[in-house]
């Protein structure tokens, strides 16, 4: 079984990034996807200037949210697959969650197409099945960790404590 350790501090604008570093014999030497390094697993835009900071979100002049641990990533994340796309905006499938969160107008038809399948194929669905994502069920954090992976190329490595933050968080 892999281990990983927890807890590598990098400074980011004077202010603690904490996250996960993967043993070199996962990591191969490669550089941890931008997902991972920015504690942002589901490459979740920034907020815009003025607008309302996720809980946990640094200042950054990047694309993609950099947020302060893993646990406000999966928060963050975790926060609008439920509350936002399957409560407010009604979109109870993988088809149409991914079709909103990967939008066809940011990437090619066939990289939403094998989103979708990606996704649909870890949770054992159909694209157009109907989804139960309440905030504690395994279906959600399912879903989480496969978008997430997905986005980054490779499986997300928290242990279970940082989703556990993440929806005390929530909270």
């Amino acid at each position: 079984e892999n281990k990983m350790e927890l807890i590598k501090k990098s400074i980011l604008q004077g202010r603690t990034l904490e996250y996960v570093t993967i043993q070199p014999d996962i990591n191969i030497g490669e550089p941890l996807p931008l997902n991972l390094r920015q504690n942002n697993p589901g490459n979740i835009e920034s907020t815009l200037p003025g607008g309302n900071r996720w809980k946990g979100e640094m200042d950054s002049s990047n694309r993609y949210a950099v947020f302060e641990t893993p646990a406000h990533g999966v928060r963050a994340m975790l926060y609008l697959l439920r509350k936002v796309y399957f409560e407010r905006h009604g979109l109870k499938t993988v088809y149409d969650i991914i079709h909103r969160w990967a939008p066809l107008g940011d990437n090619s038809p066939e990289s939403v197409s094998n989103y979708i399948k990606h996704v649909s194929d870890d949770l054992g669905v159909l694209t157009d099945e109907r989804l139960a994502l309440s905030m504690d069920s395994e279906q959600l954090i399912t879903m989480m960790k496969s978008m997430a992976e997905f986005e980054g190329g490779r499986p997300l490595p928290y242990p279970k404590p940082v989703y556990t933050k993440a929806l005390e968080l929530l909270a």
